[in-house]
């Protein structure tokens, strides 16, 4: 398998925030950084795991209507003006019974450290799995942006505009390659805003990953806080940084050269 790189030259490496490895397993409230409010722990957790869909570690959200899990880094996110891209790799696992299933997860604009409390207004970028949809938060709305599949994995990347106040959508997984996503019912809409920004962009520095309701794996969680990186942080030979996917030239298997990862050792449930 032959990769041809034709972009112009790197600008930022990507940031680890988590691939849990380093978590004991059990409860992720305390390690890493990340807290969770959680008003049952004997029906609704936040919890490290032997990935169920694998051999390593991932994070497991099982919560209730309330509760939240969140993680504030030591650094700003993405400040206000910039522009930066999240990488993570999730599946849907279905939650267990007594919750709900419509897990949220996306970027705050909290003061680092705090509690985002049981307001859903907490969120600026915004993604939800609701039934087998994909959905983005555009502004005040919902909207859908792909039908997946329980138990398999996808990689994301979320390119985040914090001048504009909107975020764009990458996904990738075994089926398909790395596709920008749009609003099914409006295909020219592909930028979306954030929740609280439906009339005038806001200042706010995106500082905190938050993570609500139940049936969401999460992994592999990275950051470029220097532009949309839509290259593969977990690859076993990352390329250079590019800007956009129409900057490769694949050979060989094509666009199945996104996928050389560390994870081709898993056993991935299919």
């Amino acid at each position: 398998m032959l990769l041809l790189w034709l972009g112009t030259g790197a600008r930022a490496d990507w940031l680890a925030v988590d691939d849990f490895e380093a978590r004991n397993l059990g409860p992720v409230s305390g390690q890493g950084g990340w807290q969770s409010s959680i008003a049952h722990p004997d029906a609704a957790r936040a919890d490290v795991v032997s990935d169920p869909l694998g051999s390593e570690q991932a994070l497991e959200v099982q919560l209730g209507n309330n509760d939240r899990a969140w993680n504030a880094q030591g650094e700003i996110l993405f400040a206000d003006q910039a522009e930066g891209t999240i990488f993570l790799r999730f599946a849907y696992v279905g939650a267990e019974p007594g919750l709900t299933g419509d897990a949220t997860f996306g970027l705050s604009d909290l003061a680092r450290g705090s509690d985002p409390g049981g307001n859903f207004g907490a969120y600026e970028v915004q993604l939800q799995i609701a039934g087998n949809s994909l959905q983005a938060r555009d502004g005040g709305d919902w909207v859908d942006l792909y039908t997946i599949q329980q138990d398999r994995w996808y990689d994301m990347w979320t390119v985040v505009d914090n001048a504009t106040d909107e975020y764009a959508v990458y996904l990738l997984n075994d089926g398909m390659p790395q596709t920008r996503l749009v609003d099914v019912a409006n295909p020219s809409n592909d930028w979306f805003t954030f929740r609280n920004s439906t009339r005038r962009t806001k200042a706010n520095d995106l500082t905190t990953i938050v993570l609500r309701r139940a049936g969401l794996v999460l992994d592999d969680i990275w950051v470029d806080r220097d532009g949309a990186n839509l290259t593969d942080p977990t690859a076993t030979e990352p390329p250079a940084h590019s800007p956009e996917p129409t900057t490769w030239a694949l050979l060989g298997f094509g666009a199945a050269a996104i996928a050389i990862r560390r994870r081709q050792q898993r056993a991935l449930h299919r």
